[in-house]
């Protein structure tokens, strides 16, 4: 984070933390290393009434105010007490006096921090002491030496308004792990190769046996310490190409085979598709998350990998999940008990269970499938199959499932650490995500937990990623996903 980094002379910083910072990150207090940490006790008023809420905002209160409790044991926060980074915590109220804030503007909790942050901008290090409360006079604050003070805050309106008052402010960037969803991990290299690796092309020839090659046959052709584990890779070779996935512990390209799915059932119809099959059926592989825009295949694909390895006994379960982020009413506001109030996030899983389900049970009329029972209602009662709102994975410790996290790209980054910590022995869980359609106004396309999870874990033996770019729902939805 650009901010946090001290100026020439050593000096410290001032970080002003607005409530939404608060609950996005539990432990943003202690990632300002030594500077100056300063909490507005309406955002502190603010986490009292969140804290009843019982999700992960609810959640993430409660932690930060059992968190700053756990500070003011150690003295006056009014006054300041040290960090675990080495820096200093304040909990500030100079936010009354409005007539120092443009005309217009209404006397509301984000305008008062404006007021903090204008008075640590304005003021010197030694402030003056603000007036009595009640009877009780509030003891002066620390007598620090910083170099500027920054609102800090996930809220683009109250960054614009601190701009316009003169007050420096930021985005929280500490989990932005990459600038620009461009930058982000693909998952995918291409090669060409010389003519002298024609015989690749040769599923019977020396060179490679039970569809692996050998990472030394290609070490002339490829810098093999530049690939990660679990890296997709193009190879081009006489006009004709080949896709493999380095094993890089192993030191063996795996040769996709895509005559290894019987015809009739539903199968991988792209480079990117087969790709994302083979990470998600690899027992290695106890992460995968597939990215890409709408249609591209991510949760079909990341489902017919599922039900297979389900069917061959490798997991006893399938368990999916989806974050409640809706485009307009809350769980809570719709009628019936928790599953009926599901149901409508359930729907494009359910979607897509028939079209996998549906080549061998459907009997060609709507609705109806052999045996007269719905596949997908009678895998949910057997308890093979699991859809569920995201909040039920809380406490839930999973052993030998296979897990599908969809819609990955509404999670915060702290979500994400927090699911994929719940894998437990023999489970492999999947993230899709497409950072384009982000829902939950707490991230956006680069701060989020799907992005956060495929680039902190890219480097890991355990993981794998690719992002689908071909939409094949329509040629509509393409056209949707690439011009509107």
């Amino acid at each position: 984070m650009p901010p946090s980094k001290k100026k020439e002379g050593g000096k410290k910083k001032v970080f002003i933390l607005d409530t939404c910072v608060l609950v996005h990150d539990t432990g943003c207090i202690e990632k300002f290393g030594d500077n100056i940490v300063v909490i507005p006790i309406w955002a502190v008023e603010e986490l009292d009434g969140l804290k009843k809420r019982q999700d992960e905002v609810g959640a993430n209160a409660r932690i930060m105010s059992r968190k700053l409790d756990a500070y003011k044991k150690q003295g006056p926060l009014a006054k300041g007490v040290p960090t675990e980074g080495g820096g200093l915590i304040i909990v500030d109220y100079n936010g009354n006096d409005f007539s120092l804030l443009p005309v217009g503007l209404e006397r509301n909790r984000d305008n008062r921090i404006l007021l903090i942050g204008q008075a640590w901008t304005t003021s010197q290090p030694k402030r003056p002491q603000q007036k009595r409360i009640g009877s009780q006079k509030r003891d002066p604050l620390p007598e620090v030496t910083f170099s500027e003070a920054w609102i800090i805050s996930k809220d683009a309106n109250l960054r614009l308004k601190a701009d316009a008052c003169g007050i420096l402010s930021e985005d929280y960037l500490h989990d932005k792990l990459v600038k620009n969803v461009g930058e982000m991990y693909t998952g995918i290299r291409s090669f060409t190769l010389s003519d002298a690796m024609g015989d690749l092309l040769n599923g019977a020839s020396p060179v490679w046996t039970n569809y692996r090659i050998p990472a030394g046959v290609l070490a002339s052709e490829i810098d093999l310490d530049s690939l990660l584990h679990n890296q997709c890779c193009e190879l081009t070779v006489c006009g004709k190409k080949l896709l493999a996935i380095y094993k890089k512990d192993a030191a063996y390209f795996r040769v996709i085979d895509k005559q290894c799915i019987k015809d009739g059932g539903v199968k991988p119809i792209n480079d990117e598709q087969w790709f994302a099959y083979y990470l998600a059926i690899d027992p290695e592989i106890a992460f995968t998350s597939l990215g890409g825009h709408a249609g591209t295949g991510k949760t079909l694909v990341a489902l017919t990998a599922g039900l297979k390895l389900l069917d061959e006994g490798v997991y006893d379960q399938v368990l999916v999940y989806r974050p409640n982020c809706p485009l307009g009413e809350d769980l809570g506001f719709l009628p019936g008990d928790i599953s009926e109030k599901f149901a409508p996030w359930m729907l494009p899983i359910i979607d897509n269970m028939r079209l996998i389900l549906g080549k061998e049970l459907d009997t060609g009329k709507p609705g109806e499938f052999k045996g007269k029972a719905n596949p997908v209602t009678e895998m949910i009662k057997l308890g093979i199959l699991e859809i569920s709102p995201i909040v039920y994975l809380r406490g839930r410790s999973i052993h030998k499932c296979y897990v599908i996290v969809d819609e990955a790209q509404n999670l915060t980054p702290h979500e994400a650490k927090t699911i994929i910590s719940r894998a437990g022995e023999g489970t492999k869980i999947i993230f899709t995500g497409d950072v384009e359609q982000i829902d939950n106004p707490r991230v956006d396309s680069i701060s989020n937990g799907f992005v956060y999870a495929a680039e902190s874990l890219k480097d890991l033996d355990c993981i794998g990623h690719v992002t689908l770019l071909k939409s094949e729902r329509s040629r509509l939805a393409e056209l949707v996903a690439t011009r509107m």
